[in-house]
């Protein structure tokens, strides 16, 4: 699941994390304030599921912090819409800041509690880090229908077998992720409606 970046995109991913180191000085945006980690920890962990995103349509990532893996997603899928969702004002500011500052025509910041959300033709939904499978499974039901593919991004599988999936919920797979120099256990959770 390797992501090829055209030079644009490439500029785009370096300007992101540019603003991300600038602006974590005053707004606490992530723990990670190297270049490389940055890149390896962030950008390329978000980036490891791009071939997972589907053909067309609405993503929604759930709790989004400072972007991510929205804001590397939208930058490598040009042809999907996505909204990146955080109930914290200043990460969404932040993330409007990279909007206009990278010109993403494709993303819309919105500043909710995702269970206040509403998306008709919701195709995605995405997660990273974000909470346990049954949390995260009830906090977007009411954007999904049988079709949406629910995204959740894990660590180990050893921690991963230990969560419950959620009534009206199915397994459909999880996927080891491989990323670029991250020498770490990470796995991409496939789920849907029953």
């Amino acid at each position: 699941m390797c992501y090829q970046s055209n030079l644009q995109q490439q500029l785009q991913l370096k300007k992101f994390i540019d603003l991300l180191i600038k602006w974590n000085k005053v707004y606490n945006l992530t723990a990670i304030t190297s270049f490389q980690e940055i890149q390896s920890l962030h950008i390329d962990d978000s980036l490891s599921i791009v071939a997972a995103l589907p053909s067309q349509g609405v993503v929604v990532d759930v709790g989004t912090g400072a972007g991510l893996p929205g804001i590397p997603l939208a930058i490598a899928r040009p042809d999907l819409e996505f909204i990146l969702v955080d109930r914290t004002l200043k990460k969404i500011n932040f993330i409007k800041t990279v909007v206009r500052e990278l010109g993403l025509t494709n993303v819309t910041p919105s500043h909710l509690r995702i269970e206040n959300l509403s998306v008709p033709n919701c195709s995605c939904c995405v997660s990273r880090a974000f909470a346990s499978l049954a949390d995260y499974c009830a906090l977007v039901q009411h954007l999904c229908t049988v079709n949406t593919r629910i995204l959740a991004m894990k660590g180990k599988l050893t921690t991963l077998e230990k969560e419950p999936i959620p009534a009206g919920f199915k397994l459909d797979k999880i996927e080891p992720l491989k990323v670029n120099n991250l020498n770490q256990e990470r796995h991409l959770v496939y789920l849907s409606l029953q």
